[in-house]
């Protein structure tokens, strides 16, 4: 598969990190996107962080249409109404995550609830040869103290593309579990200490530096092409989890 010409994308979250990553692949090789952002006052902003300076990749000679639209994981109808809007929807990816100061539950609900409802929505609209993507973390195998509504939002939301793969097959259903990656998420560290946190951790992973939204985007178009390929989670983590043990 080189070109996505006359496909859909609808990408909840493709207004910046992985989830533009995957817009921008997906694009790039002729498709058209849908990306949400949670305020309308960004939807500009998240239309061209996609668009701006996008070039014809993978064999195709034009790129696809950017389309925006408001979307809340915290808000089913919002999600409901974004699954609705495009003409055609071949594609579903789900990479957002609430945003910081949200309580415990309000995280879980979120992260696992919204994933779920854009699922559901999706799966009555998706052809048989559709496809659902959705982003994990390491936290799903890996805890710590303190985050363990986001462990347990991730591992709900690998449990979910496995059962949603048995259920809606043979619509493909995968989940991507990423390690570090150079985001936005990032951007509330002071630069030194985020400079030096990355510097330490590049160091020791075999990859030798932390992911971007690109890397996502190349994983996504893989996976897209490895139609064999359903209810499972890919490890996109530079290696990390050789040193895990």
């Amino acid at each position: 598969m080189t070109g996505f010409a006359g496909r859909h994308a609808l990408i909840v979250g493709g207004s910046s990190g992985m989830g533009r990553g995957a817009a921008r692949a997906f694009a790039a090789r002729g498709g058209d996107v849908t990306v949400t952002t949670r305020s309308a006052d960004r939807l500009d902003a998240a239309i061209a962080a996609v668009a701006d300076g996008l070039e014809p990749a993978g064999g195709s000679t034009s790129v696809g249409a950017v389309h925006g639209v408001v979307a809340d994981l915290g808000d089913p109808d919002t999600l409901n109404a974004a699954v609705a809007i495009p003409e055609r929807l071949d594609h579903l990816v789900v990479t957002a995550a609430p945003g910081r100061g949200v309580t415990d539950r309000e995280f879980f609900d979120g992260k696992f609830w919204g994933t779920q409802t854009a699922a559901a929505a999706a799966a009555e609209r998706l052809p048989d040869d559709g496809t659902m993507l959705f982003a994990s973390g390491g936290l799903a195998v890996r805890p710590t103290a303190g985050q363990w509504s986001v462990s347990a939002s991730f591992a709900a939301v690998e449990a979910l593309a496995r059962a949603l793969a048995v259920e809606h097959a043979p619509m493909r259903v995968n989940c991507i579990r990423p390690g570090l990656f150079a985001t936005a998420t990032w951007a509330s560290m002071p630069d030194d200490e985020r400079e030096r946190f990355f510097a330490e951790r590049s160091g020791v992973l075999p990859a030798g530096r932390p992911a971007s939204g690109e890397d996502f985007g190349d994983a996504f178009v893989g996976i897209l092409a490895m139609r064999y390929l359903t209810g499972q989670v890919v490890v996109l983590d530079g290696g990390q989890a050789l040193l895990d043990g």
